[in-house]
């Protein structure tokens, strides 16, 4: 079972599914303790973020966001309001999202984007 796995993640995936059946494959015991936590370090290893992903779309959002900043610069004062988590969103280092109950801040580098949420790819997310 352990290389039916490691054959799909040759392709392009979507991690959270991939999580999913892999648990789901623990469970039946199809998978080891072992192997299911080398499989899970595999998928996040080998997902690719921008797998299936409209990027000209993205772009747009990009841009509009920016022309958002750029008019914004001004704080009020405001108490800081952490919008929930969406799921194929691309969160960029700093933006705060809520997910499950707990506040995450995406910890990225500038070149990387953090498109899974903060269960199922941890590397990107801190908790506040």
């Amino acid at each position: 079972m352990k290389n039916v796995f490691i054959t799909a993640m040759a392709e392009t995936f979507d991690l959270s599914q991939m999580l999913a059946k892999i648990d789901y494959h623990h469970i039946r015991g199809n998978l080891t303790d072992a192997e299911r936590e080398e499989l899970i370090a595999v998928a996040r290893e080998k997902a690719n973020p921008f797998g299936g992903v409209d990027v000209l779309k993205k772009l747009e959002e990009i841009e509009n966001r920016l022309r958002v900043l750029e008019g914004n610069t001004e704080s009020g004062g405001a108490a800081e309001t952490v919008p929930e988590y969406q799921a194929g969103k691309w969160y960029y280092a700093g933006d705060k999202v809520t997910f499950d109950g707990k506040t995450y801040m995406c910890v990225a580098p500038e070149d990387v984007v953090c498109v899974w949420n903060p269960v199922d790819y941890p590397l990107y997310w801190e908790e506040n």
